[in-house]
């Protein structure tokens, strides 16, 4: 019996220039944006003659103070988190001797990540309270602007006359959208079974056979990107415990053998032991090998549909009705029941999970097989000159990509690609020394 606990911490999320993945020069770069309309397409505010009318936002420096960047957009620079992230690790397993020079092992693993990383584009904390989309329509239209005169920003729509009402509803009104990019307050739990069944090196043959059983939960599943059911960010950041569920890394189970087998023929061996000269040369030295991979592949994640509003943060989730929709016998024309999955009404959040738990991608499956030829020469035969015939894929087994998972997609559903290649066969030839 083993077992084993640790606690792991990992470097800090801040970079050398005290932010999670901007360069750090907040307040010396600047742009200017060029906004079309302020009332939501009903007049143009920008012409090819005069593009930025209220003229160009210049680096304030230091001298912007707090007041850097009002009225426009920031990401880098707002800290929900400053944590560390760490995470507790714990296993246990038995081992058992087996008769034939085997081994099993049966073990347990735990990993739970804490203060993790969240992907960019980030968490919209400008993102208008729900209880407010009641508004419906009001939301969109144009109000006279509190900040008028007080925010001077060039090319931000909080210096205007007029905004839309939501943009006062926001929290923190006085920006253009506040985001928390790629901050330490997502975290993951993954618990997993073990099974491996060793045969140790005897009579020429080694084998090894394993399986695992797991589930990995988390709200964020990468640093650099979301991953999640808009590939993007949160669905509602007033909730983000609604976000932790199946990550869209998951693999429930997966299973994997490997063997080397040197054939019992030739001289000395098993079979054939009184060969001698060339005959022996021909028969023995012969050795099998091979690996066997399978998975059950990850859950489907949706992608965004239509933002109808551009209330909901950077993307907007479907609809799903409350039905499973997985297939029993599901084609690469129609690889789970798209008829669930439609796009929500204005004004309203998408109740599609981050990832579909019970459809899934085509699951790995891949055999590779080879035949080696060992031919000993030399004094007390120290060199081998091996001949080799490897075959990748040997079966020919397809590896289709996931379906598409674009709700307002012609091809929702349905699975257009292949992520392997066919068969690839060499021979190759190796010296030993």
């Amino acid at each position: 019996m083993r077992g084993g606990f640790g606690i792991i911490f990992q470097p800090s999320a801040l970079q050398a220039a005290g932010t999670t993945g901007g360069a750090g020069t907040d307040g010396f770069t600047s742009q200017t944006n060029f906004n079309f309309t302020l009332d939501n397409q009903q007049t143009v505010n920008t012409t090819f003659d005069n593009p930025a009318p209220t003229g160009y936002n210049l680096p304030q420096g230091a001298a912007g103070g707090p007041g850097t960047f009002l009225g426009l957009g920031i990401g880098d620079t707002f800290f929900d988190s400053y944590r560390n992230p760490y995470s507790e690790e714990a296993n246990l397993s038995v081992q058992r001797q087996l008769p034939e020079n085997m081994v099993i092992t049966v073990g347990y693993i735990y990993n739970a990540g804490h203060f993790l990383i969240n992907g960019d584009p980030g968490v919209p904390f400008s993102q208008v309270d729900p209880s407010y989309l009641k508004l419906g329509q009001q939301l969109l239209n144009s109000v006279p602007n509190s900040f008028y005169g007080i925010i001077t920003t060039p090319g931000s729509p909080l210096a205007a006359p007029t905004v839309p009402y939501n943009y006062l509803l926001r929290p923190f009104p006085q920006y253009n959208g506040v985001s928390s990019f790629r901050k330490a307050d997502s975290g993951s739990h993954y618990n997993a079974v073990t099974v491996q069944m060793e045969k140790r090196y005897s009579h020429g043959l080694s084998v090894l056979v394993a399986f695992t059983g797991s589930k990995l939960m988390d709200n964020a599943a990468s640093v650099v990107s979301y991953l999640g059911p808009t590939s993007q960010t949160y669905a509602n950041q007033y909730n983000p415990r609604a976000e932790f569920g199946l990550s869209s890394q998951d693999i429930s189970r997966t299973f994997s053998a490997a063997y080397v087998y040197e054939l019992p023929f030739g001289h000395g061996r098993q079979f054939l032991s009184t060969t001698h000269g060339i005959a022996n040369e021909l028969v023995s030295g012969w050795q099998t090998n091979g690996i066997v991979q399978w998975d059950t592949g990850t859950p489907v994640v949706l992608s965004a549909v239509i933002n109808q509003t551009g209330l909901l943060g950077f993307g907007q989730r479907p609809n799903e009705a409350p039905w499973d929709p997985n297939l029993p016998h599901p084609t690469r024309a129609k690889w789970f029941n798209t008829a669930l999955f439609t796009q929500p009404a204005p004004f309203t959040i998408g109740n599609a999970p981050r990832v579909l738990p019970n459809v899934r991608v085509p699951g790995y499956v891949n055999a590779d097989l080879s035949a080696f030829k060992n031919n000993y020469i030399g004094a007390n035969q120290r060199f081998n000159l091996q001949f080799r015939l490897e075959a990748f894929n040997a079966f020919n087994h397809p590896i289709f990509s996931g379906p598409d998972a674009g709700v307002n997609d012609g091809t929702f559903g349905q699975i257009t690609s292949q992520s392997n290649t066919g068969r690839e066969v060499q021979l190759a030839v190796k010296f030993i020394y």
